[in-house]
């Protein structure tokens, strides 16, 4: 029950607030989140894993530690928990500023920062940074990145991919968005630039990622193990993804944001067509976790589109019950747990 009233108060707020957040607002929010989110108790699917971790650290060194996990970024925060002795704690306090950062920042350049704080919430803020909390803070930095992919501030988009990197090998999947788009714009000489080294890219970190989970985790692969949790996220970007592609021309977005959007969308369907015909396999679950953040453009911009001639308020309170269900729902909440206990960090 504790964890209807931020949604409560996000709900409320957002009628009253429609515009950016003050520096102070965004402060607030930030210090809530790392407060709720890293210093929970007892709370997700890996915690007994990630309790074990942050005790064995005190007597590893950080050569040791980063021999075993393969990512820096990760590994230097269990050196520094381990050190001060501040155990699962100090790791999932650590954790959540950079998830927190990512998702104030990227939550306040949309249309409607507090809606698509909300529609956060159910999903990213209770699920994913309170059960994976590597990939929550890779996906944090992925946030950033979209904002700064947006600007096309390049440079800053690739850095924030090697700053997620540096939490889950998963992170790099990223660089489907250039690729992509590429693909769509190939006429252009440019385009055929970032297409190649895209590609070089993608076949790298991408096939590092799932050669990792192969070695790590072969025993899923080999019974053929399904993350069903893929096939019901994947499905629900599915569907919004085609309110966007459908009707792209009443989302008053620039043109650089239209596109990057349109890539994501395609992504998504993409991931959804996979794990619609093929083995639904962690892997999958986790890549697509990065391109969830496109619900959010989506469904925090709803109400200005007017779609079937629906009144901003009336798509606002379709928005807010749509994610009031997400919250709620006894019978949703369960599965959804049920279904993090079966997905290994």
């Amino acid at each position: 029950m504790i964890y209807f009233f931020p949604f409560l108060f996000l709900v409320l707020f957002s009628f009253k607030k429609n515009t950016k957040l003050t520096s102070l607002e965004q402060f607030i929010i930030f210090i809530f989140l790392v407060i709720f989110i890293g210093l929970r108790v007892d709370v997700g699917a890996d915690w007994i894993r990630y309790n074990q971790y942050s005790i064995e650290a005190q007597f590893m060194s950080f050569g040791q530690i980063l021999n075993r996990f393969d990512v820096w970024g990760y590994s230097l925060i269990l050196y520094l928990v381990g050190i001060t002795k501040t155990g699962i704690i100090g790791l999932n306090f650590l954790m959540s500023i950079f998830f927190s950062i990512g998702i104030v920042y990227f939550c306040n350049k949309l249309e409607n920062p507090l809606l698509a704080l909300m529609c956060a919430y159910p999903y990213l803020i209770v699920n994913v940074s309170m059960g994976f909390i590597t990939q929550s803070a890779a996906l944090g930095c992925v946030l950033v990145g979209l904002i700064l992919y947006e600007k096309k501030n390049y440079i800053g988009f690739y850095i924030s991919l090697l700053a997620a990197f540096s939490f889950h090998t998963s992170a790099p999947a990223l660089v489907l968005i250039p690729l992509v788009e590429s693909i769509i714009k190939i006429r252009k000489k440019s385009s055929l630039y970032f297409l190649v080294f895209g590609l070089i890219l993608t076949f790298y970190f991408l096939g590092s990622f799932y050669g990792n989970l192969l070695k790590s985790y072969e025993w899923f692969f080999v019974t053929e193990y399904k993350a069903g949790s893929a096939l019901i996220t994947s499905g629900i970007a599915f569907l919004i993804s085609l309110i966007f592609l459908i009707k792209i021309r009443l989302f008053k977005f620039s043109k650089q944001k239209k596109d990057l959007l349109l890539t994501l969308s395609l992504n998504v369907v993409a991931i959804f067509i996979y794990t619609l015909f093929a083995t639904s396999t962690t892997a999958t679950y986790r890549i697509g976790l990065y391109f969830y953040p496109l619900q959010i453009y989506i469904l925090s911009y709803l109400p200005y589109t007017k779609i079937f001639n629906l009144t901003f308020k009336e798509w606002k309170l379709i928005v807010i019950m749509y994610n009031f269900l997400l919250v709620t729902l006894p019978k949703f909440v369960i599965y959804i747990f049920l279904i993090n206990l079966e997905i290994i960090n």
